[in-house]
């Protein structure tokens, strides 16, 4: 199963972590979500935490709002 971060910066931008296109936060500004079938079950936790949150561009685009 993928394993997702989200950047605990700005807005919470939800990243698969198994995923490399240079688009991941630097690791002082990521919080690790675990391991999750797809991305929208890893933005679904991101958004409990923080609120709102979105999927990155590059890495998770299904995800994106």
């Amino acid at each position: 199963m993928p394993r997702f971060i989200v950047d605990t910066s700005n807005e919470h931008v939800v990243h698969d972590a198994d995923i490399r296109r240079g688009c991941h936060p630097a690791p002082a500004e990521q919080l690790s979500l675990g391991s999750h079938r797809g991305c929208r079950s890893a933005l679904a936790l991101a958004v409990a935490r923080y609120g709102t949150a979105n999927g990155c561009a590059f890495c998770t685009p299904l995800c994106r709002l």
